[in-house]
């Protein structure tokens, strides 16, 4: 065999391991840790205990800490001002869609904002 034939055989085993490892049954460090992208953007995230937090992350690192992103950018709460521009959100306790005043009042009430319109 020449070189590069056995540098592309090398390449496709390595392949193959990795994706042995990433889908054999059982428990592997590389099952319980996702791979999550690195760009990061201004959230407003809830914790378990649902204190809010504005923090430089991804819906998928998020996830990884044990946060739960309600929207992108900073939180705005306790305090909204009364205007009107309803949001959909997903209600944490029915976990359905719900319309909420604004972003706001979802924020306050810890739901996930999915859409900057009224529900359907």
């Amino acid at each position: 065999m020449n070189r590069s034939r056995l540098q592309k055989s090398g390449k496709i085993a390595l392949i193959a391991a990795a994706a042995w490892l990433a889908f054999a049954p059982g428990e592997t460090a590389v099952a319980k840790t996702p791979i999550c992208p690195l760009f990061l953007t201004t959230y407003c995230v809830v914790n378990a205990a649902g204190v809010r937090s504005t923090v430089e992350t991804n819906p998928c690192l998020a996830r990884r800490e044990h946060l739960r992103v309600l929207h992108i950018g900073r939180c705005q709460g306790p305090f909204c001002f009364p205007f009107f521009k309803p949001v959909c959100a997903i209600n944490p306790v029915t976990h359905k869609r719900q319309t909420y005043g604004n972003e706001c009042l979802a924020e306050i009430n810890n739901a996930t904002v999915v859409a900057d319109k009224p529900c359907p």
